[in-house]
């Protein structure tokens, strides 16, 4: 890997693209970085069937900055990528996917930020959806946009929000190594997750790019973007990572006490975050949260700080326990300890270590629509604030189902019909709850994941969507996926004629 004279190097993988690579050579052609000559363009084509080469030919006989090598057996995307590393000269390199184009002066942009933020490893920015094939930055339509969050590492453990067009540093990989060839879809956020423990990113809070909404993706064809990353987070969620990945935002991890306050603070940000795919609505992640609360109860620390924090964690453990469903006393949240608990009837109260981080808890009251924090306990070692939240209000966010809805779902699930919810996941889990808590029988899961077919969740059986027994039993169904799944959905009822029996929440 030698240095050049270009700044930055774009990877661009080919598989069946020949209908997208022209406009995808076109697209970098016209970055002002190309203009310049300060970008190279380097194309792996995996042994594709399709004719790319007559295509990717013209350009590399006009530009000497676009380089082309094809392999004799097809390769995984993350394979190719690693080639295409091993080919380029440029310090700063960054992912072209075939199918997705950019601002003209998107490469510009991410090169400038990390090239000021001489601290920072990764640049990423926000990007508008496309429904339609080479459609241009400028002819696109920007009626949807999917916003990342500020850049903070630890929440990679619970959502991968760089986006598909991150720039990064090659340095990086002189530290961590390349990407790891195993994986077929979740490569670069195993990549992400490893460079997350030795530097930092930053976000361009502005849309930079086009995401191509496609069906035979690798992202969303099948099940094997999911159990990719269900893999990974096992393997990324352990004690050891949470402290390193903190470390890397500053905190000072060796502290007594700090540990446990790092898994406190990881566990309430299980609670509530917003997936850059989600359409604006949080998700939660209450298995890891309280995994974290369960380290910090845990430790084997002795001294009285460590006490202090282990005395939050409990009562944050079993405020998570009522949000994540847990009912009694007739369907009525189950309460906190009471001498424990601070907050008006009807709500629970979750305690924040103050680590003097640069993204604190402030994101959590903004994603649930609740006042920030001001309440500060300092009679302790360890400054906390604390976060009130109203259960019910609470899954409404995450779920769409308000009480508004839950009214029209009942008024729309006529006697014999049957209402099944799309999308065996954990928000799917959770409307499952909500719905249960608002006595609306549920009659099973629909999902596209063939691992999931034939099992269950919550006792309620995951079957494969059927257009003849959806007609045959009535099926009424309502949404828990991603904003892109969602519009495939939408298309796929709507071409066998069943738009009708979606209810939207």
């Amino acid at each position: 890997m030698s240095s050049g004279t270009y700044r930055v190097a774009a990877l661009v993988s080919l598989y069946k693209a020949e209908r997208f690579i022209r406009g995808r050579l076109e697209d970098l052609v016209e970055q002002t970085l190309f203009q310049r000559g300060e970008l190279e363009v380097i194309v792996i084509d995996s042994a594709s069937p399709e004719n790319e080469y007559g295509i990717v030919r013209e350009y590399c006989e006009k530009y000497p900055s676009i380089k082309y090598k094809r392999t004799n057996v097809r390769e995984t995307l993350y394979r190719a990528w690693n080639r295409g590393i091993e080919m380029s000269s440029a310090p700063l390199l960054t992912n072209a996917n075939a199918d997705d184009r950019l601002r003209f002066d998107a490469l510009e942009k991410l090169a400038d930020v990390l090239e000021t933020n001489q601290e920072a490893g990764f640049a990423y920015g926000d990007a508008y959806l496309s429904s339609v094939e080479n459609e241009t930055y400028g002819e696109a339509s920007k009626d949807t946009v999917f916003s990342s969050q500020e850049y903070f590492g630890p929440d990679l453990l619970c959502h991968q929000f760089l986006g598909h067009q991150v720039m990064w540093r090659r340095a990086l990989h002189h530290d961590i190594g390349l990407f790891s060839p195993l994986y077929k879809a979740a490569g670069d956020y195993e990549f992400m997750l490893r460079g997350a423990m030795r530097t930092r990113g930053v976000h361009v809070r502005e849309p930079l790019g086009l995401l191509l909404r496609r069906r035979d993706s690798i992202t969303f064809s099948d099940g094997t973007m999911n159990q990719e990353v269900a893999a990974l987070k096992n393997q990324f969620r352990k004690k050891e990572h949470v402290l390193e990945l903190y470390k890397t935002e500053g905190v000072d991890v060796e502290n007594k006490g700090y540990p446990e306050a790092c898994y406190i603070d990881m566990g309430n940000r299980a609670l509530a975050y917003l997936p850059q795919w989600g359409g604006g609505r949080p998700d939660a992640d209450f298995g890891f949260a309280q995994l974290c609360y369960g380290w910090a109860l845990g430790s084997d620390s002795r001294n009285r700080l460590t006490n202090e924090v282990k005395h939050w964690a409990k009562v944050n453990a079993l405020s998570a326990g009522v949000l994540s469903g847990c009912k009694e006393n007739g369907g009525k949240p189950a309460e906190v300890e009471s001498s424990l608990d601070q907050a008006p009837e009807g709500e629970v109260t979750l305690y924040w270590p103050d680590l003097g981080l640069r993204e604190r808890c402030d994101r959590l009251n903004t994603v649930l629509g609740v006042p920030s924090p001001r309440n500060e306990i300092l009679d302790g070692e360890m400054d906390y604030c604390m976060s009130t939240v109203e259960p019910y209000s609470y899954w409404a966010q995450l779920t769409g189902i308000d009480r508004k809805a839950a009214s029209v779902l009942r008024s729309h699930i006529g006697v014999g019909q049957r209402l099944l919810i799309w999308g065996a996941s954990a928000r799917g889990k959770l409307m499952l709850k909500v719905l249960d808590f608002l006595s609306i029988e549920v009659s099973g899961f629909i999902d596209n994941d063939p691992t999931k077919i034939g099992t269950s969740m919550g006792e309620v059986a995951v079957v494969k969507f059927d257009r003849e027994e959806a007609i045959a039993k009535n099926w009424k169904v309502i949404l828990a996926v991603s904003e892109q799944q969602r519009v495939f959905i939408l298309e796929q009822l709507d071409s066998c004629g069943l738009s009708d029996i979606l209810l939207q929440v």
